[in-house]
């Protein structure tokens, strides 16, 4: 989980099964992170999943207004603020983020 005072992520990944040997990386996030969730500062964004091109999504799991996801690019160490509009209706429950969801409404 994720907040304003976040500096870094913190991935373990499984390097060897048999010998039970983890890999340990930090991704610092970029100053600018501090102003893209300024209005974020009270609520908790999760680890969504992993988009194909290499992108962490991040997002919270209450609807708030304004409802933000945010990229973050591991290579560039860059972060993007995806503004989500039309769904102020449902603003204070919970919210489910898919990516890469395909719809035919």
């Amino acid at each position: 989980m994720f907040h304003r005072a976040t500096t870094c992520i913190e991935f373990w990944v499984l390097d060897d099964v048999e010998e039970h040997k983890w890999w340990r990386h930090y991704y610092m996030l970029p100053p600018l992170w501090v102003n893209l969730v300024e209005n974020y500062q009270l609520y908790i964004l999760y680890i969504v999943e992993m988009a194909r091109n290499g992108e962490i999504v991040l997002a919270s799991l209450g609807l708030y207004d304004p409802f933000y996801i945010f990229y973050y690019n591991m290579k560039r160490k860059t972060i993007t603020r995806i503004k989500i509009q039309g769904i102020e209706a449902f603003k204070g429950r919970y919210v489910y983020t898919f990516i890469d969801h395909i719809e035919d409404v």
